[in-house]
């Protein structure tokens, strides 16, 4: 459009200049009629119009559901190990009084009602009189105690049968003294002394004393009124006073040759010499001991064994009632 109305403006200013240049000669013509004179169209400028812009076109898209993105692999997380001695102290604290001392966990007493109990595994000791009295009848004593004390388990009246692990080398004193219905002991080999009245008053009728032991205490097996059999190993050098005092249902035993020591001599309130461990056995008929002692029966309740050395220190009844000699 700039251009046209430029172009006009150029032709316009020319047209005006020839004519002021000669103006003399200049002559006017003469007018065309009107039917011949061409009208020219009148230029009309564009209106300029803004560009439009296009209409906007919404699409209606169904929604795009979200990628499901799977969590990271991640190792499985190993679970929190528990502390075995917490574990071990909410088993004990139920039924027992314990006590640790350094790395063992001594049971100091049965505080709980069950008949049958079950020591948890990781105990290393039962203490002196930790049972004494109670009324079980059964008990499980892991192989992790190495040590039961003196009188623990005396007049457990109910108790039946037990094991000792393998780990408990000494049968302490009084361990099951007058523990009346216990019929079923098990020791291990590896036990090297029975304590005095270990099995007092017991209801067991056979014992097999373990090879390893070198004694048996005094009183031992006093009382165990139906002990009918029991076996003394080569092991055994020393057997306590009394050891088998009232086993009335014993008939025989034998002594083998590696005891070098029985105590033989308890005095009654008559001041009479009883002779040791066999006082009151009134069914004993024969005790065996080699050749070196004699076998012999004084008045009805008493039975013993003596060396040829101690004959002289023995009352002459004696001599009227020896009646075997080995």
């Amino acid at each position: 459009m700039r251009k046209i109305i430029a172009s006009l403006s150029l032709i316009f200013i020319l047209g005006m200049t020839a004519c002021a240049g000669d103006k003399s000669s200049f002559t006017p013509a003469a007018p065309a009629a009107e039917s011949e004179m061409p009208t020219a169209s009148p230029t009309i400028a564009p209106t300029f119009q803004p560009p439009v812009a296009s209409p906007a076109i919404t699409t209606t898209k169904p929604p795009t559901a979200a990628p499901t993105i799977a969590p990271p692999t991640q190792p499985p997380t190993a679970a929190p190990t528990a502390d075995p001695l917490d574990e071990l102290k909410q088993k004990l604290a139920k039924d027992f009084k314990y006590e640790i001392d350094g790395d063992n966990i001594i049971i100091i007493k049965y505080t709980g009602s069950a008949a049958e109990v079950d020591i948890p595994d990781g105990v290393t000791a039962i203490g002196k009189e930790a049972f004494s009295g109670s009324t079980i009848t059964s008990i499980l004593i892991p192989d992790s105690v190495a040590s039961i004390g003196e009188s623990a388990f005396w007049h457990c009246m109910e108790l039946t049968s037990i094991i000792i692990p393998d780990n408990v080398t000494i049968i302490s004193d009084d361990l099951f003294a007058h523990c009346y219905g216990l019929a079923d002991i098990k020791i291990s080999d590896n036990v090297t002394y029975i304590g005095k009245q270990a099995f007092q008053a017991c209801n067991i009728t056979s014992f097999i004393i373990p090879d390893g032991i070198a004694g048996i205490g005094a009183w031992t097996f006093s009382g165990c009124e139906r002990l009918t059999d029991i076996v003394i190993p080569d092991s055994v050098t020393s057997i306590g006073e009394a050891a088998f005092r009232n086993c009335t249902a014993l008939t025989n035993i034998v002594i083998p040759d590696s005891v070098t020591n029985i105590d033989m001599w308890q005095r009654n309130e008559k001041d009479e010499i009883l002779l040791g461990p066999f006082v009151g056995c009134e069914n004993l008929t024969a005790v065996y001991k080699g050749i070196s002692y004699y076998v012999g029966i004084v008045g009805y309740e008493t039975m013993g064994v003596i060396t040829l050395g101690e004959m002289r220190d023995l009352p002459q009844r004696f001599y009227d009632t020896v009646n075997n000699i080995n």
